[in-house]
């Protein structure tokens, strides 16, 4: 670098020919170059740029080096000048120096954009009259170490994720009198006890199994390592208060440390009352039913990294495949070689790439087992799971063998289509409304069906519709508009042919699309005529509930388990692709054009000579800045809002003083700048997640910030009481009863607001004042009432123009 200096020309930048530099100029870059200690030099008003051997590196190949060398700081470090922009400025202004620790910046290097951690250090350094005329860079690459911590915590993340979303009961007990260490809400319904139990031994939480011998087989296992299971065994519980017989299939299995010390018992369970009565019903009434109604349990298996290595499969899903627990550990195209061919390897590679859910029905798989190759039938999920950077880790697969019943119902469906031959295939009518002005097109079918004048019109066909079901269309057709319902419709109505009079039973499916803002724009669809259809079904299924009446009694309950799973599954499916979508579209589709109009919009600030802007194209150039910075916020904030309603609430003591330090670190320099007072008690301990409530804390002091009166100095106060539930204020509604709640409040001595816009003020986009007057977008009071109904708690304010405000946080103690 010493050399590259030397045979830079200088004489067209603004510090000049290298001979006349000041003295200043020549000590500080030879102390920077004979430092190896990686540095950097912004110098002058243009923040000329000059850094040594040490840091060179960390600019890459095919990137910034050594083309940064005499750029101004502004074009040399365009894509992070936003993050360090205004912190250089406000040093050159006479500010103090800053440091941060493993900030996140984008950067430039090896020939494509990308970004580093750095651990680093602005400071002022001074001219030949001891004026500040540059800025020192002192600085650490921290890259690897960080993505080394998010790798562990994403390992952690895995294991719990794991317990706590299985389908299957789970607990783990400790210590000789086995105390319930863990309990995921499957086992605690099976107790019919609620979370209270975690802690407590397993007599005091289950005092009604003393006489079993339980908690002595739970000590064999702890004191062998031998497992011990077993099925359909009988417990007579007091569940919810109410006596409960049950029949259970379950598993308690020894706990190891990294060195083999056994340290607790983990016990997997699930019920099978229904089946084993449905199955003594059948046995008592005919000897042809004796055979057991096999239940398919949920397989679960978990695929790790791009090569899908087999890390976790439990006992029904070795089942499943034909193998044993040797293939875990192996990818998955290695331990199932007869997948090859076959669509589902390639599917989780895709998925593993766009991290979408994945959920199939009756999906036919080939599989090897005791030896012999045969096709069976899974309704089976792939869920990415996703590490503290959003990336996907993992795929966690779970599924249930329904290939009985994929073979009863073809069954069924052969003596459906030989009953009713004589029934047309239904014929779909087309259509398309645009929503705001309520004008729609329809297809020639639509026309026929109704025999209307040409052209059609959505006011045609409410005519049409028998007046006894126009209510039920209605309704449906307004729901399907509200972002909450998936933007769905799916209605049955009669319609009545004009010329004709001829009645038909139109069977509708729909999808509304909404903009960006959850504005409905448009819906589209098709229409069934299933007038013949419905009728035939009818008939249909009486001789079929004939004809498989035993059956069906013994399936009754099976069927309406399955039904529940799948409706809570589909919600979960839209729910995930809703959010799926908009975080995706918000972090790049609509980030990435709005950095270029940032980047160009500086690139065009800093020409000079005779192409040089005249001041109103700088005026505008600056305003189209000011949009695109705004724009940006809110799509963060936005992104912000709702992964607040993916994250579960985590159920971990969180210390509210820890939460408040953690944000102070955060807004030091905000409190420092404005010079304002914040006095905080002693504050108590809360189940919860860290990272929501330092996001609470941190939005609702920023608010008490900005919010501040001219010429005062801001003081904000945050203090603590203990309320009973009974003495809650009546607009107070948590989202979780407890006896006692932790009130919160946050005073500060600001402009304040009307009360009577105290609810307004928590909805997304919701702003009292102008764009002008203060920034912000909306959504930060939004995201606070979230946080705080994820846990379970409640928020309200009360204020007065010109005396400030009292934001007051209820918390579940």
């Amino acid at each position: 670098m010493s050399g590259l200096i030397r045979q830079f020309d200088w004489s067209d930048t603004s510090v000049g020919d290298l001979a006349e530099w000041p003295l200043s100029l020549r000590t500080l870059v030879r102390m920077m170059l004979t430092s190896r200690f990686p540095s950097l030099i912004f110098w002058g008003d243009e923040l000329i740029t000059f850094y040594n051997d040490a840091f060179r590196p960390s600019l890459g190949n095919d990137g910034k080096h050594p083309a940064s060398l005499g750029q101004p700081g502004p074009v040399s470090w365009a894509e992070s000048w936003p993050v360090i922009g205004p912190m250089i400025g406000a040093i050159m202004q006479g500010g103090d120096a800053v440091w941060f620790e493993d900030q996140k910046l984008p950067i430039y290097r090896e020939g494509q954009m990308g970004y580093a951690y750095w651990t680093y250090c602005f400071s002022p350094i001074t001219n030949d009259e001891g004026a500040v005329n540059g800025v020192l860079v002192t600085c650490s690459e921290t890259t690897k170490t960080v993505e080394g911590i998010q790798q562990l915590k994403a390992s952690q993340e895995f294991t719990e994720s794991l317990f706590y979303h299985s389908p299957i009961s789970n607990a783990v007990f400790v210590e000789n009198d086995m105390t319930v260490r863990m309990a995921n809400d499957a086992m605690l319904a099976i107790w019919g006890r609620d979370e209270s139990a975690i802690g407590k031994p397993f007599l005091e939480v289950l005092p009604e199994l003393i006489e079993t011998g339980e908690i002595e087989r739970l000590r064999a296992v702890m004191a062998t390592g031998a497992p011990f299971r077993r099925t359909e065994a009988r417990f007579d519980l007091i569940r919810y208060g109410q006596p409960y017989t049950g029949y259970y299939n379950y598993i308690y299995e020894a706990m190891r440390s990294s060195s083999g010390d056994i340290t607790g018992v983990v016990s997997v369970a699930y019920e099978v009352t229904e089946q084993v009565l449905a199955r003594r019903a059948v046995e008592d009434s005919e000897a042809r039913f004796r055979s057991l109604i096999e239940e398919a349990p949920v397989a679960t298996a978990l695929y790790v990294g791009k090569d899908m290595r087999v890390q976790v499969a439990n006992e029904t899903m070795l089942r499943y495949w034909g193998k044993d627990a040797s293939v875990i550990g192996m990818p998955l195209a290695e331990a199932l070689p007869e997948l090859e061919g076959q669509p589902f390897l390639g599917l989780l590679d895709d998925l593993f790439a766009t991290g979408r859910l994945h959920e199939m029905r009756e999906a036919p798989a080939d599989l090897k087992v005791d030896g012999v190759l045969s096709t069976y039938y899974f309704d089976y999920t792939y869920k990415p799971l996703r590490n503290a950077a959003g990336e996907v880790y993992a795929i966690m697969n779970m599924a249930i063998d329904v290939t009985p019943t994929v073979k009863s119902n073809r069954q069924v469906q052969r003596a459906r289509e030989s009953l009713q031959q004589a029934v047309d295939l239904a014929q779909l009518g087309i259509w398309q409304i645009d929503l705001p002005t309520q004008s729609a097109t329809f297809s020639g079918r639509m026309h026929s069906w109704i025999e209307y004048k040409e052209p059609l019109t959505l006011d045609d066909v409410v005519d049409a519709i028998i007046p006894a079901d126009l209510p039920v269309f209605v309704e449906a057709y307004q729901r399907a508009q509200q972002v909450d319902s998936g933007g769905r419709l799916e209605v049955e109505y009669r319609l009545k042919n004009v010329s004709t009079g001829q009645v038909r039973l139109i069977h509708s499916i729909g999808q509304t699309h909404f903009d960006a803002q959850g504005k409905p724009v448009n819906m589209s669809g098709f229409s069934r005529d299933v007038t013949h259809e419905r009728a035939a079904q009818l008939a249909l299924r009486q001789q079929v509930d004939e004809r498989t009446e035993e059956l069906a009694a013994t399936n009754e309950e099976l069927a309406a388990s399955n039904e529940e799973l799948e409706e809570a599954n589909q919600l979960l499916i839209r729910s995930n692709d809703n959010l799926q979508q908009f975080a995706y579209v918000a972090s790049h589709d609509l980030q990435e054009p709005l950095r270029k109009i940032q980047q160009f919009g500086n690139l065009l600030q800093l020409r000079q000579g005779a192409n040089r802007l005249d001041d109103e194209s700088n005026n505008y150039i600056e305003r189209m800045q000011l949009a695109a910075s705004r724009m940006s916020t809110l799509i963060r904030d936005l992104l912000t809002y709702s992964r607040i309603d993916t994250h579960r609430e985590a159920s971990q003591p969180i210390p509210l003083n820890d939460v408040i330090a953690d944000v102070r670190t955060n807004l030091e320099l905000l409190l420092t700048e404005t010079d304002t007072q914040l006095e905080v008690a002693d504050l108590p301990t809360v189940t919860g997640d860290f990272s929501q409530l330092a996001q609470l804390v941190q939005n609702l002091l920023s608010n008490a910030i900005k919010f501040r009166q001219k010429d005062v100095t801001p003081r904000i106060r945050i203090q603590v009481q203990t309320v009973r539930a009974e003495q809650l204020p009546a607009d107070v509604r948590p989202g979780r009863f407890t006896p006692v709640f932790h009130r919160i409040d946050v005073v500060d001595n600001g402009i304040g607001f009307d009360e009577k816009y105290v609810d307004r003020i928590f909805q997304v986009f919701q702003r009292l004042h102008g764009k002008g007057e203060y920034v912000g977008t909306g959504i930060g009071l939004a995201i606070c009432q979230k946080v705080v109904a994820n846990h379970g708690g409640a928020i309200t304010a009360h204020s007065q123009p010109g005396q400030g405000a009292t934001f007051s946080v209820y918390l579940p103690a």
